[in-house]
């Protein structure tokens, strides 16, 4: 009773602040659990903020702040309830962070609670050991101090508010006055029984009403420039009588000085009193947003012309390239059924396959505007990429020779593979990455290479890797030559000539894939351009999809190894306690260059990983960068599954994940069904 009268004649006191209020609550709490130091605490975000204190000396003040890892509020706040330690050597021991980092001995604690949200602890301390445990006494006296120190802070931060909404509201009368100037408006009243009109001093003004005069319907009839619209006004008012309902109108204005503008009126009918009915509104001067509205429908118009132009020239210009293109394919069909020797034969093949491919290119470049519109349209029949890489190896053979450039292919990647894609589309890629290549290169080597990295069971992450020697890209060029009708610079353009459109349809078609493109780049040592494309195998069985909701049980999974990248303690804390249900053994790296190291450990001691879980933002070495250093090691760590566990859901990460060598991404919070399928997936394929 003596503690409650106590609690009442602080809440009571209208004279002392929130912050004498809570001094003296904790004072109560010194006194009764006979320690030295009481904190009233924020926590946010792992962050824990002193709202109130009495210290020693005074040493902590309003606002400091710690990590809450290193407080003993961590356990509170894991409890959510009451957490008391009478002697901290003995329990929770000397190796908590709390003891570690200041020495209290003993502690009790309590979350409070402010509008129905957990919002921070009560919580005392000191340096010594109490002789005894906590009684229930005590533990019913911070419950009561809890209470009414988030009873005490809620009160402020009403207080707080109804001082900004106070603050808002005199802003916004300010504004409001300021705006209506600024956007010409102003407000009106009428009385419906004597036909009498107040106006604003800014609808004064807009209608040029000489200072003095008497306003009447019948004046304002005056200003309106056409008499529909004034029946047209007071048929609105007349039924707002009513139904009650606000009204709109547009109408062209003439001001008493002869002005000619549109303005809005918007009204509505106070009718509480039917001896006194009144109307009310605003008026504003629209003649502005009239006169561009006009414009932009004048506009609108001429593009659309211009664009069906444009569709006419296009479908003129695909029809005059495509005809004569034709006619050269299907002579050469002609001629290969004829006598040929052999190397006519191969000539006559290697003019069909650039003819055809010529074709493909000519129709996507003269259709750019439906590809820059995402209406690109995609094949999914069985591809043998190896052969696609082949024909365009030969196909360029001789370009390279008449410059004295090494060709090189190499397809033992995709070899046994067939997928299902677009094989256009990939000649395309083909096509325009070696030809580039070609161009830009006056001496040296350029390489073609496949390699496909199996991701679950017929899925695979194909990657498209053309290497030359030629002058390279500056970093400060390489985003913009994905951007169509753009080179590296003008005297790039100058020299080299091109449309500047063949890496754009490179990375929408890519995109289409699943995929994107990117460059590794230094100017004067060439470039290597990866297109990285996800594709399913084709085979007899395609139709069959795996089985998202198959239970796993621990002895599916046991002895599996997993390395989880993830420099966040709370987030290693909970993957491992997902995986811990699955049996796998789990290692834990706190960021990509430590997790290099132990792929490299663990697969020179014969034992490597079966799945990698790479966090992407972390310090020393992010997830991207990590998992291209990991595929660079070769052998075991180019096919180990890598799946992203990223925050970020903003558009393009999963690309960029694909791009860095990952297999697959999940978002945090990571969902369980999610997880588990992710672990079917990748570790029983």
């Amino acid at each position: 009773m003596k503690l409650i009268k106590a609690l009442h004649a602080i809440s009571a006191d209208g004279k002392s602040s929130t912050e004498d209020k809570l001094k003296r609550l904790l004072q109560l709490g010194l006194d009764a659990f006979d320690m030295e130091l009481g904190i009233v605490s924020h926590i946010k975000d792992g962050v824990y903020t002193v709202v109130s204190a009495i210290s020693p000396e005074d040493a902590l003040q309003k606002g400091d702040s710690f990590e809450l890892k290193n407080t003993y509020c961590r356990d509170t706040l894991a409890a959510d309830g009451i957490v008391a330690y009478h002697d901290a050597e003995k329990s929770p021991g000397v190796s908590h962070p709390a003891y570690q980092a200041f020495a209290l001995k003993s502690y009790i604690g309590i979350p409070y609670f402010v509008n129905g949200e957990r919002y921070g602890t009560v919580n005392f301390s000191r340096v010594d050991a109490k002789e005894r445990q906590f009684d229930n006494d005590e533990l019913d006296y911070i419950v009561l101090l809890a209470e009414w120190v988030g009873t005490e802070i809620a009160r402020e931060h009403q207080l707080q508010a109804i001082v900004e909404q106070q603050k808002a509201l005199q802003h916004q009368h300010l504004l409001h006055l300021q705006m209506s100037e600024l956007a010409r408006v102003g407000t009106w009243e009428m009385n419906r029984n004597t036909g009498e009109i107040s106006l604003s001093d800014s609808l004064v003004k807009l209608f040029e009403i000489p200072e003095g005069d008497h306003i009447t319907f019948d004046t304002m009839q005056r200003v309106v420039k056409h008499d529909k619209d004034v029946e047209v006004l007071r048929g609105l008012m007349e039924k707002s009588v009513e139904d009650e309902a606000p009204w709109s109108h547009e109408f062209e204005a003439v001001s008493l000085g002869g002005r000619q503008y549109w303005v809005q009126t918007q009204g509505a009918v106070d009718t509480s009193d039917p001896d006194n009915i009144r109307f009310f509104g605003a008026t504003q001067d629209v003649t502005h947003r009239i006169l561009v509205a006009r414009e932009l429908e004048n506009r609108r118009h001429v593009a659309e012309q211009a664009l069906e132009s444009r569709s006419l020239f296009l479908a003129n210009m695909s029809h005059e390239i495509r005809t004569p293109i034709n006619g050269i394919v299907g002579m050469l069909e002609a001629l290969k059924k004829t006598s040929l020797t052999e190397q006519q034969n191969k000539f006559c093949k290697l003019a069909g396959e650039s003819a055809s491919s010529l074709l493909q290119i000519v129709n996507d470049v003269l259709d750019f505007s439906k590809i820059d519109a995402g209406g690109l349209e995609l094949e999914s029949i069985p591809v043998n990429l190896s052969r696609i890489a082949e024909e365009q190896y030969r196909l360029f053979s001789m370009p390279a020779q008449k410059k004295q450039l090494s060709l090189t292919l190499d397809t033992r990647g995709t070899d046994d593979l067939v997928f299902l894609t677009d094989p256009t589309r990939i000649r395309q890629i083909f096509t325009n990455l070696i030809s580039n290549a070609i161009k830009f290169t006056d001496r040296g080597e350029i390489n073609i290479k496949l390699k496909a990295i199996k991701q679950a069971r017929q899925q695979y992450l194909v990657q498209i890797m053309i290497r030359d020697e030629g002058i390279g890209i500056a970093p400060e060029h390489q985003a913009a030559i994905f951007s169509p009708f753009r080179q590296g610079d003008s005297n790039t353009t100058r020299r080299f000539g091109g449309t500047g459109l063949g890496l754009s349809i490179v990375s929408q078609i890519a995109a289409h894939m699943h995929g994107g493109i990117r460059v590794n780049s230094k100017p004067g040592e060439g470039a290597t351009f990866i297109v990285a494309l996800k594709l399913n195998e084709a085979s007899d069985h395609e139709n069959e999809t795996e089985d998202a909701g198959d239970i796993l049980r621990p002895a599916d999974l046991a002895g599996k190894r997993v390395l989880v990248v993830e420099d966040n303690e709370i987030n290693q804390i909970v993957v491992k306690e997902q995986l811990k249900e699955f049996s796998v053994v789990c290692d834990i790296a706190g960021h990509g260059a430590e997790a290099i190291e132990m792929v490299i450990r663990s697969i020179a001691g014969n034992h490597p990983y079966d799945l990698i879980l790479m966090d992407c933002q972390m310090p020393v070495m992010d997830g991207y960068e990590a998992s291209k250093k990991i595929r660079q090691l070769g052998g075991q760590a180019e096919i180990v599954p890598i799946i992203a566990l990223t925050a970020n859901v903003l558009v393009g990460e999963r690309e960029k994940c694909l791009l860095a060598g990952m297999n697959d991404y999940l978002t945090k919070p990571v969902d369980k069904e999610q997880f588990t399928r992710c672990l079917h997936r990748y570790l029983l394929a």
